[in-house]
């Protein structure tokens, strides 16, 4: 059984960067991404919410594919996980071919993580993140939603948050197929209102939006839908992100 460190390596790399092999051996890399990494706005996020809609795993069950949605802060990374990896590495989600397993994450650099509650998602199902900066502990809240029920909590002294992005990470010696999968109803509340902040996405590789708007001159920026394409492990993935970039606006939106 492979431990919670070997997950935790694996997160990490998604943002130092660390070396990664070709097919059939171990890596960590990044494919499709889509959002906010860098900003000079002297506004931080104090609410952001998303919906994923992830579909069928991919076939095999091969360790490991992850989707997430994250903000970087400081010291480390909030990161709600939806995994799909071999049915004997976690106790509390015992997946089938089906199914994914979800729970609330905040990555501390380098090694430390601490977890929510751990729970199997069909998927066919959606999945609500839901984020949201606490003076009093210093940090960001997150809950996980299932079918309206809240499954997965986390709350940590993360500190602030200039950046809302979403990425696709094979680790361990994950190649094949990803099926194209989409977020929904992305909405994100700044401290202040910054016009600029939302107009120019850093991260747009294998992933487009419909359109971005902001209806209050800056301080809330709404993403009906964030469009993240079919992507092949290892040919479309990189240490750093996509291979492929691409417009921030999809075709025809």
């Amino acid at each position: 059984m492979l431990t919670l460190l070997v997950l935790v390596a694996a997160l990490v790399a998604c943002v130092a960067g660390q070396r990664g092999g070709g097919a059939g051996s171990q890596h960590w890399k990044h494919g499709p991404t889509f959002g906010w990494r860098t900003s000079r706005s002297k506004s931080y996020i104090i609410e952001a919410e998303t919906t994923l809609h992830p579909g069928l795993p991919p076939a095999g069950k091969l360790p490991r594919l992850a989707l997430w949605p994250g903000l970087d802060t400081k010291d480390g990374l909030v990161q709600p996980i939806i995994v799909s990896t071999k049915k004997e590495e976690y106790a509390k989600c015992k997946t089938t071919e089906t199914q994914w397993c979800v729970f609330a994450s905040y990555l501390k650099y380098p090694l430390t993580q601490k977890m929510g509650n751990q729970v199997v998602m069909e998927g066919t199902d959606a999945l609500t993140m839901k984020f949201k900066y606490n003076k009093t502990v210093g940090g960001y809240e997150q809950w996980l939603y299932l079918k309206g029920s809240m499954v997965s909590y986390v709350a940590s002294p993360t500190g602030m948050s200039k950046s809302f992005y979403t990425d696709v990470e094979c680790q361990q010696d994950h190649v094949g197929v990803v099926k194209a999968h989409n977020y929904t109803e992305t909405k994100i509340t700044l401290s202040e209102a910054d016009p600029q902040w939302g107009l120019n996405p850093s991260n747009h590789a294998m992933a487009c939006a419909d359109k971005i708007s902001t209806p209050d001159g800056g301080k809330t920026w709404i993403v009906p839908t964030i469009r993240v394409s079919e992507s092949v492990a290892l040919r479309d993935y990189t240490n750093s992100g996509a291979v492929k970039p691409g417009p921030v606006i999809c075709a025809g939106r």
